[in-house]
């Protein structure tokens, strides 16, 4: 009886640890082993989920760290490209329509050459995608056949001028359309032809054309008189003058006569 326990006692440690063993290795198979691995998967999600998006987050910034002066330099030689075809893009636009304006021009005078205003002040400044070799001072700046300055200098690329209603600008020989003749000048913030004989009387709204010179074309448009200046007894006349155009960044066509 004693020797028949003892043998049970012995048989129970031996297949009940074998029982369970078996009893893991089916429950991991079985649908309630994946629900329970499911149940640990949920209970510890509050401690995996964020290490595991803690951990993908530092890698990513360490990599973005350590590609960035590669990025940075990708992007300063990009930004380089970009303003040179900018460029480009612009001055084949600039070559282009000076080739129009150009072609408009040479219909009228021997030889232009085409501008673009870029700023204006006492000076108006511009430039051109021709080569400005040819330019000088006191040649005429046109739009069509109305004068709108002179040219003052040159600092290539840029072309200073003088535009019609600047104290600075010289005088020069005009004429109304009636055939009188007299000089142009701006004086007193307005612009006036003066020294006009007094044997023949100013008519209002009369044209005032160029006279020809060595640079300038005849019969250049400045404007129209609109008001008598001068004194009855006065043996020269003087009357103001409503200048037809000024030159500025919406002047059409603007061109640099470098001969008449």
């Amino acid at each position: 009886m004693v020797f028949l326990s003892w043998f049970m006692i012995r048989v129970n440690k031996l297949i009940l640890p074998l029982l369970v063993s078996i009893l893991l290795s089916t429950v991991g198979t079985l649908k309630i082993g994946r629900d329970v691995n499911a149940l640990f998967g949920v209970v510890f999600s509050p401690i995996t989920t964020p290490t595991a998006m803690a951990r993908s987050t530092l890698t990513g910034s360490l990599e973005f760290l350590e590609d960035l002066p590669r990025m940075s330099l990708e992007n300063q030689e990009l930004k380089k490209e970009y303003s040179a075809l900018l460029s480009e893009n612009q001055n084949l636009k600039d070559a282009i329509t000076d080739q129009e304006t150009l072609k408009n021009s040479s219909k009228i005078f021997t030889s232009t050459i085409p501008i673009r205003v870029i700023s204006i002040g006492k000076t108006v400044t511009a430039t051109t995608s021709f080569s400005t070799e040819s330019i000088k001072r006191g040649q005429p700046v046109v739009s069509g056949t109305i004068l709108l300055g002179f040219v003052d200098r040159v600092s290539d690329p840029i072309i200073h001028i003088i535009p019609l209603d600047s104290e600075s600008l010289s005088r020069f020989p005009v004429k109304t359309g009636m055939g009188q003749s007299g000089i142009y000048l701006f004086e007193s913030r307005t612009p006036q032809i003066a020294d006009l004989p007094s044997e023949n009387p100013v008519n209002l709204n009369d044209s005032i054309l160029t006279l020809p010179t060595e640079l300038i074309p005849a019969n250049l448009v400045l404007g129209r008189t609109t008001k008598i200046i001068s004194a009855p007894q006065s043996p020269l006349q003087k009357a103001e003058i409503k200048l037809d155009s000024k030159l500025t960044s919406k002047t059409p066509d603007p061109v640099i006569v470098t001969q008449p």
